[in-house]
């Protein structure tokens, strides 16, 4: 997996928190601060795990104080490893191997074990793992409170689904049938080009077939289409199901009518026609 630690959320985190800390100081003094000084660590960790949704891609660090999640932050994003107290991952690592482990009911009873001997840095790696955690647990007899942190930055892309003109105008519906989604200042990514002849012997192949049928079929780059990321993350519906069958019967024949159901990303699929 390709890892990019220098990412705009966590260098906003960083700062967020050098600021509290300079309120802090500040207050020890006897000045004026600002609004959001009196923050508390535990609200801070209690918002990131009960109030905003939890993502494949994931770090946790386990810290004392602003000062140690300060200086965790900043390891991270200078890409530093093997750092006790930090953990990172993508839980797609880990969801076809361990995916029915993870979610068993010993695990719920493993973690909360865990939480009672205070072993944070095991509830972390199991977290980044894909475990679910109940967070809630941490704060028993405590009036904890969310509070406004730095949210996600969007990535600044448009995107239209209009026909565009040579002059940037868009088409009228009455002028043209086709509809197609144009990219705003993006290169048009090559697409790898698959010979549909290849005997299907191995994984790789078939994965880079799959990657190109799905692309054509959902008018998106070969380059956004994940092998572990479920269909339902790219709007398939039954219109596009029954759009991808049709493809892929032109080349492996008649397929079963739940074939999308039963397999929830590319690389379950893969392994399906591989056996086919």
């Amino acid at each position: 997996m390709n890892k990019t630690h220098n990412d705009m959320t966590i260098k906003e985190l960083i700062t967020y928190i050098a600021t509290l800390k300079q309120d802090i100081s500040l207050q020890k003094e006897g000045l004026q601060l600002e609004e959001h000084t009196d923050i508390c660590i535990r609200d801070m960790a209690y918002t990131l795990q009960v109030g905003r949704e939890e993502m494949d891609e994931r770090v946790a660090i386990v810290a004392d104080n602003l000062e140690e999640l300060q200086q965790g932050l900043e390891a991270y994003s200078q890409g530093k490893e093997d750092v006790a107290h930090i953990k990172y991952g993508n839980i797609k690592e880990y969801r076809e191997k361990f995916e029915e482990l993870l979610s068993d009911d010993l695990v719920q009873e493993y973690v909360k074990k865990l939480m009672c001997s205070g072993e944070l840095i095991k509830i972390a790696q199991l977290w980044v793992m894909g475990a679910q955690i109940d967070w809630t647990c941490f704060y028993m007899n405590e009036n904890r409170r969310k509070i406004s942190l730095p949210t996600y930055p969007f990535e600044k892309t448009c995107y239209w689904i209009t026909p565009i003109g040579e002059d940037n105008r868009l088409i009228s519906q009455a002028k043209s049938k086709v509809v197609s989604i144009k990219k705003v200042k993006q290169e048009k990514q090559s697409e790898p080009e698959v010979n549909l002849e290849a005997e299907f012997t191995d994984e790789n192949t078939i994965m880079a077939y799959l990657k190109d049928i799905f692309a054509k079929v959902l008018k998106i780059p070969v380059n956004m289409i994940s092998e572990d990321e479920n269909f339902e993350s790219y709007g398939i519906d039954s219109i596009y199901i029954t759009r991808l069958n049709a493809q892929l019967e032109k080349q492996f024949g008649e397929l079963p009518s739940t074939l999308f159901f039963t397999y929830k990303n590319l690389r379950g699929l893969s392994k399906y026609f591989i056996k086919k």
